[in-house]
């Protein structure tokens, strides 16, 4: 893997990404680990996205993020919105979220309109049903495969 990343960033600098290595095989993660830390001498920068602990990737430089603090969740929240909103819809929507980006961007879209306008209790998914609602859309042997890949 080494030779091949140094390879391919011989003719210009090369950024290789890795999204959520969490889920990757450990001998895979290791091998990925070795090769981050190997590739300083190369115009390699290797940009590795994974949930916090410890894991292969511990003692290589690390920027953690965390979410958006609560000035900012309410103004993405409010900047996707284009109706009144539930006061106690939007602190459900809010904690749900935890400052994650996507979700508060996706959450008021799989809430119905009147729970968002009137609140918890009215017809229509509730707030959680954000992935529920889309894993109930998928054929069933598709929500089959994906909770043995979950098992």
């Amino acid at each position: 893997m080494l030779g091949l990343l140094a390879e391919a960033a011989a003719a210009r600098p090369l950024v290789a990404l890795v999204d959520d290595a969490q889920w990757l095989d450990p001998m895979s993660a290791v091998i990925l680990a070795f090769a981050a830390r190997r590739l300083a001498a190369e115009s390699v920068a290797l940009v590795v996205a994974t949930h916090p602990g410890p894991g292969p990737f511990d003692g290589l430089p690390a920027l953690d993020l965390e979410g958006l603090g609560e000035a900012e969740a309410e103004t993405l929240l409010a900047s996707v919105l284009h109706e009144p909103l539930d006061p106690r819809v939007r602190a459900t929507m809010l904690a749900e979220a935890r400052g994650n980006p996507l979700a508060l961007l996706e959450l008021p879209a799989a809430t119905s309109h009147e729970t968002r306008a009137f609140g918890p209790g009215t017809p229509g998914p509730p707030t959680g049903g954000l992935f529920t609602g889309r894993l109930a859309a998928l054929p069933q042997p598709a929500r089959r495969l994906l909770l043995t890949a979950a098992v």
